[in-house]
């Protein structure tokens, strides 16, 4: 779940989202703590408690980091997204429970993919999913094959566990875009194609209307 946070820096309030995320420590034990993501860029996480680390991620002051330090420590395996069958997880100052089934966890990419759409959304800018809504209405505009593959690069570019969300579709989720993409160009129906403009015509002017 991401909240919404804020921490005040020389009289100004800088706002932020929090979010779970697990964390390895020095020992190679496996820690819930919370991630936060403010709008400056700076990424705080009190979990990261590993002299090596700082040490190799220079982050002064510590914890904080920028993205870009988030994702070396993402590649180094101090955050994780999946764990072994059997493994505790410690909830600092309150419990620790044994993981008896995994059912789905965020791959690498995913994680990473959240941390930089929040930092898009917290500046006003553009995320993955409002990138893949424009992809999306250009192919339907114009099936070419340049925007069939630009529709395919921006619908993985979302993290995975968002995707079925891209077109704010109760009903359908994702399945206009799952459906074009499982296809060639040429085998798309054209009327159907028109009965997508007409069924996500409200959600293109919102587009606009924001961008």
């Amino acid at each position: 779940m991401i909240n919404n946070i804020y921490r005040k820096t020389n009289n100004e309030i800088v706002v932020g989202r929090s979010l779970p995320v697990l964390v390895r420590d020095r020992d190679g034990q496996y820690v819930l703590a919370d991630l936060e993501v403010y709008r400056d860029g700076r990424i705080i996480c009190w979990g990261i408690d590993d002299l090596l680390v700082r040490n190799i991620m220079e982050l002064t002051p510590f914890p904080e980091m920028s993205l870009e330090q988030f994702i070396e420590l993402v590649s180094l395996g101090k955050f994780v997204t999946t764990i072994p069958e059997g493994a505790s997880i410690t909830v600092t100052e309150l419990a620790t429970f044994t993981v008896s089934q995994i059912e789905s966890l965020l791959e690498q990419d995913d994680l990473i993919g959240v941390v930089r759409d929040t930092l898009h959304e917290l500046n006003g800018e553009p995320t993955s999913s409002d990138r893949c809504r424009e992809a999306f209405f250009r192919f339907l505009d114009e099936p070419t094959q340049l925007n069939h593959e630009q529709l395919r690069e921006a619908y993985q570019a979302v993290p995975s566990h968002w995707q079925i969300g891209v077109l704010k579709d109760i009903d359908n989720g994702d399945a206009a875009i799952a459906a074009i993409l499982a296809r060639e160009v040429e085998a798309i129906d054209r009327g159907w194609l028109e009965e997508q403009k007409q069924w996500y015509e409200y959600l293109r002017k919102r587009h606009e209307e924001k961008w």
